[in-house]
């Protein structure tokens, strides 16, 4: 049994960029099996889907609420292949700009970061709950992420969400972000090399993206 202390909500999906190192993409089950690397720190976008896969993986009703930091007790996932994950309690954020604060914390203390973005969103580059464009809000936690990242060389897990409610294929969607990215020339680029795009509604996506995390 792999146990996974949490230390903050489990959710977040996609596959694995370790900043300036050599573990660029695949999954990260393999980290669980090391007792000492087992912390995760779950950061994302309001709405972008973090409480929903965290109700999925305790197999209870997703309530669509806005979260605060809501406690949740320890609970266990099985996996395809029978192997049997433990996520220890944790806290479910919310992610709006005041729970920033909480930030460097979370990844000095964790071992693997997770993050979710709405991708519709982005691409349409909506105002967010706190009044700010969604592509300048969601860099500046690309950016601070990335600055504290590069320092420890710990992978991060980035997942953008909603790609259902973009219409256009999965690639087009990929080239549309890729060309913002990359025509912003920002430093954090590298961290968006290998992003998994899904579509948190779907059971088999969100499945596949359990398997893709934890299955190695």
């Amino acid at each position: 049994m792999v146990v996974i202390p949490m230390i903050l909500p489990l959710l977040a999906w996609g596959v694995v960029a370790v900043l300036g190192g050599g573990l660029i993409g695949g999954a990260i089950g393999s980290l669980f099996d090391d007792p000492q690397k087992n912390k995760l720190g779950i950061l994302g976008m309001q709405k972008a889907g973090k409480t929903r896969f965290l109700s999925f993986l305790r197999n209870i009703p997703f309530e669509e609420k806005a979260s605060g930091r809501d406690s949740y007790v320890e609970f266990r996932y099985k996996l395809q292949n029978k192997k049997e994950i433990t996520i220890s309690a944790g806290r479910d954020i919310g992610g709006g700009n005041a729970y920033r604060v909480d930030y460097n914390k979370i990844l000095q203390s964790s071992n693997v970061i997770l993050y979710f973005f709405d991708i519709n969103r982005y691409l349409k580059n909506e105002l967010d709950q706190d009044g700010i464009l969604y592509q300048r809000s969601c860099n500046s936690r690309f950016e601070h992420i990335y600055s504290e990242l590069k320092k420890s060389n710990k992978p991060i897990i980035i997942v953008a969400t909603h790609k259902d409610h973009v219409l256009l294929s999965e690639n087009e969607i990929k080239l549309k972000f890729d060309t913002l990215v990359q025509n912003a020339n920002k430093s954090y680029k590298e961290m968006l090399k290998n992003i998994h795009y899904v579509n948190l509604t779907s059971d088999a996506e969100m499945k596949n993206l359990i398997e893709k995390i934890f299955n190695s």
